[in-house]
This record gives structure tokens, sequence and C-alpha cells, in this order.
């Protein structure tokens, strides 16, 4: 577990008429959480995710995961850490431009906020896996 200051940015499914399809999608997810994890953010999650190195985004038919869980609009990016660095990170360089052409394009909504004090669960440990011969066997033998 982890907790300190920080910032959590919501992104959000356009909501009424207008152009694109208005939806968050799974690669918008990804462009945030690595501009958080390049500012140099302690612990990231996703709607109250946690985010580890063997964490994957995608979309699986119409839903986003995180791992296997399914997130919903509005998707909030909790990220732990210098918030003015993370906040930053959010508007310069390739995560600026791909979030405001985003924003333009599909008209969804991202907004920021300064926290105090964010707290995260930890990350269960992941189980190493190695793999193992079947069996060894001459060429020529039965099996």
């Amino acid at each position: 577990p982890v907790s300190g200051p920080g910032i959590v940015v919501t992104l959000s499914d356009r909501s009424g008429p207008g152009k694109g399809s208005g939806a968050v999608r799974d690669q918008d997810l990804a462009m945030v959480v690595n501009a958080m994890w390049s500012a140099g953010a302690d612990a990231v999650s996703v709607n109250g995710q946690r985010i580890g190195p063997d964490t994957f985004v995608r979309k699986a038919g119409s839903a986003i995961l995180v791992n296997v869980t399914p997130v919903s609009s509005p998707y909030e990016v909790a990220a732990i850490g210098d918030a003015n660095a993370l906040s930053i990170a959010l508007v310069r360089g390739a995560t600026g431009d791909y979030l405001s052409a985003a924003q333009s394009v599909t008209g969804m909504t991202v907004s920021t906020k300064s926290v105090d004090t964010l707290s995260m669960t930890g990350l269960s440990p992941a189980i190493a896996q190695y793999a193992t011969p079947l069996s060894t066997h001459s060429e020529g033998d039965p099996q």
C-alpha cells in the first residue's frame, strides 16, 4: 500500500450530440498512465485498479479492461507523486498534443485536480513461472 499527495485525472465520455464517438478509448487511458510514470509517479491506479509492471489497459469488445477488471466512464487515473510535475506531464509534449487532439476529435473531457492525500492498495506479488522440459528422450527412442 502507498499514500501521499498527487493528482486525479478524470477522462469522461462525451455526453449529448456532437461529432466523433465521444468515448474514451483504451489508448487514451494508456497515454495518461504512461505520462504519469514518465513524470515520476510513485503509484498509479485507474478507477481503483492499481497499475503495476504486468498490468495491461486494453479494449475487449465494448469494454475497457484494466487487467481483467472492466472499468467505465468516468475514468479516474490517480497518481501519487509531485502534483506539479504530474500536471505538467499532461499538458506538455506528446501527451498534451495527444489529449488536446483527442478532446477535439471525440469530444471526451479531461480534467485534473491536485489531491493532498491519495491512498492505494498494495499490488499482489507476481507469481514467477518457469518453463521446464517435458522429458529428455534420445532421437529414435519411443516416447
